[in-house]
């Protein structure tokens, strides 16, 4: 599994301009993500829960 120290999530002009700005130290792994499904608020606290235990 791949690790990433950022997930810059919403890759539009922004998010591309702060990921590539974050790539310029070279140590840092950084990942963009175009975009999620929306979900809904009980799927979101299942996410939270899985990712805190």
């Amino acid at each position: 599994m791949t690790q990433y120290d950022y997930i810059v999530i919403g890759v539009g002009s922004v998010g591309c301009v702060t990921a590539n700005q974050m790539t310029q130290h070279p140590k840092l792994k950084v990942h963009g993500v175009k975009g999620l499904p929306r979900i809904k608020l009980s799927q979101k606290n299942q996410i939270y829960s899985n990712a805190n235990a």
